[in-house]
């Protein structure tokens, strides 16, 4: 691409729309599997030029349209895959998983752009600014509006460099979002500074000291932080590896619940009289004929028995009450007499997975008589007999910032973040969403233990270290210690998500005031 010529054609609205759409591409380079934080200079720098040389509300708005659909599309093709399992009945929607969505989530990109053009001079550091906190506004809404869905932001390219991620101890991801199109997308406004070479050297040795800065504190953060576990807990992580079109099949649902129960037998490290130890198992791991059949309650029985100290077992069910029919994508921990102690139902379903938006006024067959779950009450935190405190999850309620834990209750021991990752293959998506649990983890001061169908089954502690992960798609079951928390309370934090918002919306309006 050639940077003079994307100046020099400022009314080329088609050419402009594909070069966006390839730099958006080049920028999910920048997510997992590849992390290729790099990807981001040439994507967002080169994207900042072509911005710059729109002439109207239009251009701007498709050029942002197909910048945010290139990335996406290139970052979030995977959520296809889940239509491709077979048997299953909406295959018909695999376009719109491919390309609709993402299409859609690509106007978050599209206003900021347009709100850009109007507000920010691009070429003065004021329309710099306004640049840098409009786009991470738009992804700060993103994750907010709709449901939110605050996957794939821009600060996640750092998962794999965690001196960067302990900027979200005091923050959180929205707040490295900034910082990162901030440092990625200076060398496209460098260019087209009408300012003095010294100056610019200036600017550009500020941002560079600013990122040294960030690196250097997370390095120290992590160096006088070690590890440290508990002596009284231990987990036994459990990744029953069952096949998508086969875990639903009524004629192998026995055989999947013995497999969880072979694999959750005690391990070398399992016979300390004095540990309590927590067995996790994935997503709807269950349905609930298994609670309520004797025989099937006698086997789990017998299999926690084997354990020499204090067993609880903790899985995810698919949770049935049967008048009025409904279904619940619970989590529940269940003691060694075989009792039910608690149970949380998932509150942030997945739209159009879990329930359907709109079906009201969508006359579809295949959509209107789709009953889907009902929500929870909410993100809740539990405290089990043995005074362990903590957070459950199931699958993507894990992706939210500042939204894992109950704030009104002590801070919890350890987010147990329980998931099937099985629908979207050998891709993107299963590298992605165990990232998210790198970030909550650092941001909430918290261990989080992770148990997956198949994906990632891991264990994370409060600094973001990965102290286990499984591989993708194999039989797995490792018992692990409990790491301590963090010594930081998440409520003083310094930036929240209100601070958060009211410094993009300053810098938005800061662009705006210095154009006027």
């Amino acid at each position: 691409m050639d940077i003079k010529s994307i100046r020099g054609n400022p009314h080329s609205l088609f050419p402009r729309m594909a070069e966006s759409f390839v730099l958006g591409a080049i920028c999910a380079a920048a997510m997992a599997p590849l992390n290729f934080w790099f990807a981001l200079l040439p994507g967002l720098g080169l994207f900042y030029i072509v911005l710059s040389a729109s002439t109207s509300p239009l251009r701007s708005f498709a050029w942002g349209w197909a910048f945010g659909a290139g990335y996406f599309i290139a970052s979030m093709s995977w959520i296809g895959n889940a239509l491709l399992v077979d048997g299953n009945p909406y295959a018909w929607a695999w376009p719109l998983a491919v390309v609709g969505f993402q299409g859609a989530l690509a106007f978050f990109t599209a206003f900021a752009c347009l709100a850009i053009y109007y507000a920010c001079n691009l070429k003065n550091f004021a329309g710099f600014l306004g640049f840098t906190g409009l786009l991470a506004l738009s992804e700060w809404l993103r994750g907010h509006i709709f449901t939110g869905f605050p996957w794939n932001l821009f600060g996640y390219t750092w998962a794999d460099i965690l001196p960067i991620v302990q900027i979200v101890s005091f923050s959180n991801a929205y707040f490295l979002t900034l910082l990162t199109i901030f440092w990625m997308s200076l060398p496209g406004f460098l260019y087209l500074w009408p300012q003095p070479r010294k100056i610019k050297m200036i600017l550009a040795t500020t941002a560079i000291a600013s990122f040294a800065l960030c690196y250097a504190w997370g390095a120290w953060r992590l160096q006088t932080h070690e590890t440290q576990y508990r002596d009284d807990i231990s987990l036994r992580l459990i990744q029953p590896n069952i096949a998508q079109s086969e875990k639903w099949d009524r004629r192998r649902l026995v055989n999947h619940y013995y497999k969880h129960l072979s694999l959750s037998q005690p391990g070398e490290s399992d016979h300390d009289t004095s540990h309590t130890t927590y067995i996790v198992w994935p997503e709807t791991s269950l349905n609930q004929w298994f609670l309520e059949d004797k025989s099937s309650l006698n086997a789990l029985k017998n299999t926690l028995a084997a354990y020499p100290g204090k067993p609880y077992l903790m899985t995810g069910v698919l949770r049935r009450i049967a008048e009025p029919k409904t279904y619940f994508n619970s989590f529940v921990t269940i003691d060694k007499q075989g009792q039910t102690l608690q149970t949380y139902d998932k509150s942030h379903l997945v739209p159009f997975g879990e329930y359907m938006p709109y079906q009201k006024w969508i006359p579809i067959g295949p959509v209107s008589r789709f009953t889907g779950m009902k929500p929870g009450n909410g993100i809740q935190s539990f405290t089990t007999p043995e005074n362990l405190k903590y957070s459950p999850l199931i699958c993507y309620e894990v992706i939210f910032p500042g939204a894992v834990i109950d704030r009104s209750q002590e801070k919890p021991d350890i987010i147990i973040n329980v998931t099937n990752d099985s629908w979207y293959g050998v891709s993107g998506g299963p590298y992605q969403h165990f990232n998210h649990a790198i970030f909550r983890a650092v941001e909430e001061g918290i261990p989080v233990a992770r148990s997956a169908n198949t994906g990632f089954t891991g264990l994370i502690d409060p600094y973001g270290r990965v102290l286990y992960r499984s591989n993708l798609f194999i039989e797995d079951a490792k018992s692990v210690a409990l790491p301590e928390k963090a010594n930081f309370s998440r409520g003083s934090a310094l930036l929240g998500n209100a601070v958060i918002l009211c410094l993009l919306t300053a810098l938005s309006l800061h662009g705006f005031i210095r154009k006027r």
